[in-house]
């Protein structure tokens, strides 16, 4: 129990060591504004795994399997955190830019639900292979439109 203690605030410390770091640096934009958008939206899904998924967890075993997630997004994308945290202080220090990129978030956001919706309106066929020799396929008749 000690030892998950001292791993959550080791990963908490360097979490806030990062974020230090990038709150003194200057205000370069090292990410596009797509990569941030697509960066962005993968870990605010991981932020709703850790709300909906992890709420009855213990706070610091919580900390340590967000960070883990954290960090997967970040390799996912091929980013360093060092670059991720310099992207979101320069969108810190232009609120205008950081608007634009949290709308463009939740345009993709809204794009992306479309489609989930329109995948699960979608009737299933079912495919059942004929006897015949010519390799044609038949859909069940409760799938077809009439």
């Amino acid at each position: 129990m000690r030892k998950q203690m001292r791993i959550a605030c080791a990963h908490s410390a360097v979490w806030a060591g990062l974020l230090l770091l990038a709150a003194c640096s200057g205000a370069d934009q090292p990410l596009g504004f797509e990569k941030m958008k697509l960066v962005m939206w993968d870990m605010t899904k991981v932020e709703g795994f850790g709300n909906s998924y992890l709420i009855s967890e213990v706070p610091a075993k919580k900390d340590s399997i967000l960070a883990r997630k954290y960090a997967e997004v970040l390799a996912l994308h091929k980013v360093s955190e060092a670059d991720f945290f310099a992207s979101m202080q320069y969108y810190r220090q232009h609120p205008k830019e950081y608007r634009r990129l949290l709308d463009s978030i939740a345009v993709h956001a809204e794009r992306k639900r479309q489609q989930y919706y329109e995948y699960q309106a979608k009737p299933l066929k079912k495919v059942v292979a004929n006897a015949d020799s010519t390799g044609a396929t038949a859909t069940d008749s409760a799938s077809t439109k009439k």
